[in-house]
């Protein structure tokens, strides 16, 4: 582990700490203090990295309103959750915190994205259905961060495949394509689709944290949807458990 910054030090001090219930500034500076000696880092780095901690855990962010109808629909997350490997969600989570986000942001982060996840219907069951759902946040307000989270949490509950409208202005969705590369694919998409090598794989972002798994992509930065997917590209059947590829998303 190279910690060379005190925001480094302060990353690695955060992953360490639960959040329920909420930290003392005493168990912060115990966790702190562990790390401090065992990178031998100077008590000037050490003190620039408690302000640092202290900083990231007085930030906070409240949970959205829900309005739901009178469809009928039943909870199931709790009932799956035991058996939900999260892999996707850790390792997005863990991206957030070393970016600089705050713990206790990215655990409202989880607490919204569960109670969005459980609205949704369960993978797993039986039969046709069909839900609707529309979330509304203003600009700069973490949408983008929002359903990135979500995209990790339902594959780990078992959705197959995802499609991402980004609108009609090509700038924004490669942009979109380009933070979803980085916040659940874990693969540069260009690299991924381009013609000749096709399959090649490049981690960003995610990627780099946990490459075991990867999401697929048909489309990226460079490429817009298109009516076909490209000859060679990766489908279902050419992807078997052993590979450790997941048939998402489609954006």
């Amino acid at each position: 582990m190279n910690i060379d910054t005190p925001e480094a030090l302060a990353a690695s001090v955060a992953s360490l700490i639960p959040l329920e219930p909420p930290p003392t500034e005493a168990l912060i500076d115990q966790v702190l203090g562990r790390m401090a000696t065992a990178f031998g880092v100077s008590d000037t780095f050490s003190a620039e990295t408690r302000k640092l901690l202290h900083a990231k855990y007085s930030i906070r962010m409240e949970m959205g309103k829900t309005l739901t109808s009178e469809e009928e629909h039943d909870p199931w997350l709790a009932t799956r959750r035991a058996d939900i490997d999260p892999f996707y969600w850790a390792r997005y989570r863990q991206m957030l915190i070393r970016n600089g986000w705050g713990p206790f942001v990215v655990s409202t982060l989880d607490r919204t994205t569960d109670e969005l996840l459980d609205l949704l219907g369960d993978p797993e069951k039986s039969g046709a259905w069909k839900r609707r759902g529309l979330v509304v946040g203003d600009v700069q307000s973490g949408k983008t961060a929002s359903y990135a989270a979500l995209i990790c949490k339902a594959a780990d509950a078992g959705y197959r495949m995802v499609v991402l409208l980004t609108g009609t202005l090509e700038n924004v969705r490669r942009q979109t394509q380009e933070r979803l590369d980085a916040a659940f694919v874990g693969l540069d998409s260009r690299d991924f689709l381009t013609v000749g090598q096709i399959g090649r794989k490049t981690h960003v972002g995610v990627g780099l944290l946990d490459g075991r798994r990867d999401g697929i992509v048909f489309t990226s930065r460079d490429s817009p949807p298109a009516r076909t997917v490209p000859s060679g590209s990766p489908r279902r059947s050419s992807c078997p458990e052993t590979s450790g590829h997941e048939p998402l998303p489609s954006q």
